[in-house]
């Protein structure tokens, strides 16, 4: 790996650590109230969502499907009080959001984030095992950065054209096509050691206030092979590595000295 590269301003407004795991099939609503009353007073919000569906990298093992009785159980979200917080579990998975919760908000880096969702993960999987669901077995590992770019962090110096510099607009003279009104891009990559993918992924949406962004998301998956702590721990220090040095190679320079502050 290069030398560690931070930012004093980065866009990340979210931070997504996250393990896929065999389904829990003894799992039940009654279950995620007792986890959550243990809990209730850091997250003391609780939202439902529709659960996610597995999407599994290459050359781990293939999920199985089966039919069961059971409905399937939703996904539920554990909010904290501030909103920055958030812990999402279903049957097959347990996730640890950091979020933005106003522009002043500074990312607490990941060497927050990271034991943050350690710890919880622990917590729930010794709460499987001593209520007998059974025993957490992980399939995949995930870590995500959601970066929102506007004209007030980046966009002003070098505008949309230029600031993804894998896809710059060339602005030649005699160019038929106007500036694009909306563009979509993915660049995928292998980890080292058949250890998954890192997925670069760049769009134009609009806030709620209708201002235009550039959404920019860096997403590792995948599994090491081993479903110790400490390869887990080794498998998201070089996720980190690779979402961060991504970040620096797809973005133009100038913003990232002059509006995110690069440091290294």
């Amino acid at each position: 790996m290069t030398a560690r590269i931070d930012f004093q301003r980065p866009p990340v407004i979210e931070v997504v650590c996250g393990v896929l795991f065999n389904d829990l099939q003894q799992f039940k609503a009654p279950h995620l109230g007792l986890f959550w009353s243990a809990i209730r007073d850091v997250f003391p919000v609780i939202e439902e969502r529709p659960p996610l569906d597995a999407v599994m990298e290459g050359g781990t093992p293939p999920l199985t499907f089966e039919v069961f009785a059971l409905p399937p159980m939703v996904r539920v979200w554990l909010i904290s009080n501030d909103g920055r917080s958030l812990l999402q579990i279903q049957r097959d998975r347990f996730l640890y959001n950091w979020k933005r919760a106003g522009d002043e908000d500074a990312y607490p880096r990941f060497d927050r984030v990271f034991p943050e969702f350690e710890k919880y993960l622990s917590s729930f999987c010794k709460f499987a095992e001593s209520e007998n669901i059974g025993t957490i077995e992980p399939r995949q590992y995930e870590l995500t950065y959601v970066n929102h770019i506007t004209m007030n962090n980046g966009l002003e110096l070098v505008g949309e054209g230029a600031l993804l510099v894998d896809h710059t607009i060339q602005a030649k003279e005699g160019r038929f096509l106007p500036p694009p009104s909306a563009f979509n891009w993915r660049s995928v990559y292998a980890l080292p050691d058949d250890a998954g993918r890192l997925y670069c992924a760049a769009q134009t949406v609009r806030s709620t206030a209708g201002d235009r962004i550039v959404r920019l998301d860096l997403t590792a998956r995948g599994f090491p092979g081993d479903a110790s702590d400490a390869a887990r721990g080794r498998w998201f220090d070089t996720a980190h590595d690779w979402i961060v040095n991504g970040f620096v190679d797809v973005t133009a320079p100038e913003v990232q000295v002059k509006s995110w502050e690069r440091i290294g």
